[in-house]
């Protein structure tokens, strides 16, 4: 006899197709405005299941089906866009900051490594730079955050009068990379690439962990990382989630692979968080051990080392 993980289903219940959310059809909608829903929900990378959890969500307080699959999507541009970028960043760093200017042979090797398999991939792909003040450490978890961080202060994205002050805060990356057995994921010096869950990509991302605290996050992450300074790095390669960012479908967003405190506090107490104050953006120090509703920490999986400096 079959053993089945719930109640018998007859053949009439599996072939009945499930009715639409309420309101789905109703309202007039056009088949111009319908195709354009989907196209919305395709570049979205939407499965049918997924949509239809986004759309019994949002709809019926959305009037605008167009609207509500614009709300749910997180735009991530292009491989090649986020380049762009990083060559603008790098041009501000020749002129603010010389002695950590990313090396020209960086971008050309980058170029030649970023290949079709990139540059057509489904995921939610991020580029991201691990800056380094001694090559003989490691990747400074400070200088990574803090640059991004300046480039957008001078483009006049930032509120600094209530953000924390990165002279007066020490910074470093969170050990062990997750807390997981036998796990040492090792953040690179240079370009890598790293992806969004899935569930985030679609959702908004740190969606799925609003309200719990970053101790309880960093605990049940399986093969993803806590988000340090590719949080503060996507205000430069992806500042569309920024401008949306509500603290409800884009939740404001912790960096729960940093360790952070005050000049003469203790470690291990507070990671940053980024939020959005009328249109520019806040990084203030955060309770690891507190729970918000509107904060959702972001984790990212190390997709593969593009580093062209040896």
């Amino acid at each position: 006899m079959c053993e089945h993980d719930g109640p018998e289903r007859t053949v009439r219940e599996v072939e009945t197709p499930e009715p639409p959310p309420t309101g789905l059809l109703d309202g007039g909608i056009s088949p111009n405005q319908l195709n354009t829903f989907n196209g919305h929900l395709a570049a979205a990378k939407f499965d049918a299941e997924m949509a239809q959890a986004v759309l019994r969500k949002s709809y019926p307080r959305a009037n605008d089906l167009v609207a509500t699959a614009k709300r749910w999507t997180l735009e991530i541009p292009s491989l090649d866009d986020q380049v762009n970028r990083w060559g603008s960043f790098n041009r501000w760093l020749v002129q603010n900051h010389p002695n950590y200017v990313i090396p020209s042979d960086a971008f050309v090797a980058l170029q030649a490594k970023m290949d079709e398999e990139y540059r057509q991939s489904s995921f939610a792909l991020i580029l991201c730079y691990g800056f380094s003040s001694d090559q003989v450490v490691g990747v400074d978890a400070k200088l990574s955050g803090e640059l991004p961080w300046l480039y957008a202060t001078s483009r006049g994205m930032c509120n600094n009068t209530e953000s924390f002050s990165w002279d007066y805060t020490t910074v470093k990356l969170w050990s062990p990379a997750r807390q997981m057995p036998g796990s040492q994921v090792v953040r690179p010096k240079g370009f890598y690439i790293v992806t969004l869950p899935p569930i985030e990509y679609s959702m908004g991302l740190g969606q799925r962990y609003l309200g719990e605290s970053v101790e309880e996050v960093r605990n049940s992450l399986g093969s993803y990382l806590p988000m340090a300074h590719e949080g503060v790095q996507m205000l430069l390669t992806c500042p569309s989630y920024f401008q949306h960012m509500d603290g409800m479908h884009f939740p404001f967003l912790s960096l729960p692979g940093y360790e952070a405190s005050e000049r003469g506090g203790e470690f291990l107490r507070r990671v940053p968080c980024l939020r959005a104050d009328r249109g520019l953006y806040v990084l203030e120090l955060m309770d690891m051990q507190t729970k918000k509703q509107a904060i959702g920490p972001g984790v990212v999986k190390l997709v593969k080392l593009i580093d062209p400096i040896e």
